[in-house]
């Protein structure tokens, strides 16, 4: 056989040869067997891939083009976050870190460094009085964090672990910030989320305090129903985007809690809007969590889209005709918002009443 002849049957060979994919594996828990997992594409929330499992493992075989950031879904639940790229990839079932590739190895690194960091926020903010002192320790705790996230964006601005590190980021950085550095990071605008979070500041102009409230509706059962049918009817109305999956969200439901039954029928309305949620996962929280007030289930991403929504919870307080008074509130800065805002109500609807008494 000539040389041209070997050459071409060489090359034959090597382009019939199986490519070097992804092997992915990680530990299922005891109740796993026979539900289906997946996994899903971070940035698009597509799914790349799935099986049922079984004999207590899951394991994923496959190719793709380039890394990707990737969540493991198993029945609705996520179980971790973790880069897919060609090569054998584990993820610990304790601590949902990934291993075995260098990105997944450097993305374990910074998730054991920021948790490291969380911890000592949380043992410090459960222990310490709030002075100067407490408020100094928690900002330089917080830069930390921040600063740990900036250097692995830093050593990846080219990949799928910069992106992950940026968007991250991006929730702390004004629009300003955010806008320069996709100028300047072209590779940024490759993904879908960093695309939605441009789009999202003009929908934020239009939601802005002092907007009119944006209607939207969703399918239940055999009828519709919208925001329009909770807001702007008399009474304060605070609407609560969140997941059943959000732990975030959860703990803020606690909060949310006190306010409802400080207010319930005295001027304020409660309503939940469940986004990025399947409706039984949905259903299964409200009842688990015994939240009482009344719910827009399956929304998906209509209303977030609608109000700029990125990250849950988000909190809007619309004023008794349908204006936006307030969003993006948590926590204590909730509550003084809304004990503001009442106040404001109460005397004005007593001297109505007084009104009516009268004639």
């Amino acid at each position: 056989m000539n040389k041209i002849l070997i050459a071409a049957a060489a090359s034959l060979l090597a382009s019939c040869a199986p490519k070097a994919g992804y092997h992915f594996h990680t530990p299922a828990l005891d109740n796993d067997n026979g539900k289906m997992a997946y996994i899903t594409n971070y940035d698009t929330g597509r799914k790349i891939d799935s099986l049922v499992v079984a004999d207590s493992a899951i394991v994923f075989k496959g190719i793709v083009s380039e890394p990707v950031v990737a969540r493991l879904i198993i029945d609705g639940q996520r179980r971790g976050t973790f880069i897919l790229e060609n090569g054998d990839i584990s993820l610990n079932s304790d601590n949902r870190r990934p291993a075995g590739t260098p990105l997944n190895d450097r993305l374990a690194r910074l998730f054991a460094e920021t948790d490291s960091v969380e911890s000592l926020i949380t043992a410090y903010t459960d222990s310490a009085r709030q002075d100067d002192k407490f408020n100094s320790r928690v900002n330089q705790l917080n830069a930390t964090y921040r600063q740990l996230f900036l250097d692995a964006y830093h050593e990846n601005l080219g990949n799928a672990l910069g992106y992950y590190c940026f968007y991250q980021l991006s929730f702390d950085m004004t629009r300003q910030e955010i806008i320069e550095e996709v100028e300047y990071n072209q590779m940024l605008k490759r993904y879908c989320r960093v695309g939605d979070l441009l789009a999202s500041f003009s929908k934020l102009d239009a939601t802005a305090p002092g907007k009119r409230m944006t209607d939207f509706s969703v399918a239940e059962g055999d009828s519709t129903v919208s925001l329009s049918d909770f807001v702007g009817h008399g009474n304060y109305t605070l609407v609560d985007f969140w997941a059943s999956w959000c732990g975030p969200c959860i703990r803020e439901i606690e909060v949310v809690k006190d306010i409802h039954k400080k207010y319930a029928g005295k001027g304020l309305d409660v309503v939940g809007v469940a986004v990025w949620d399947e409706p039984q996962s949905t259903i299964d929280a409200i009842e688990a969590h015994q939240i009482p007030w009344r719910q827009i289930i399956n929304t998906k991403k209509a209303a977030t889209d609608i109000y700029g929504i990125l990250s849950i919870p988000h909190l809007i307080l619309f004023d008794p005709n349908g204006t936006i008074v307030a969003r993006g509130m948590t926590g204590d800065s909730l509550r003084a918002v809304v004990d503001r805002e009442v106040a404001k109500w109460q005397p004005a609807k007593n001297e109505e009443l007084e009104v009516r008494n009268e004639e």
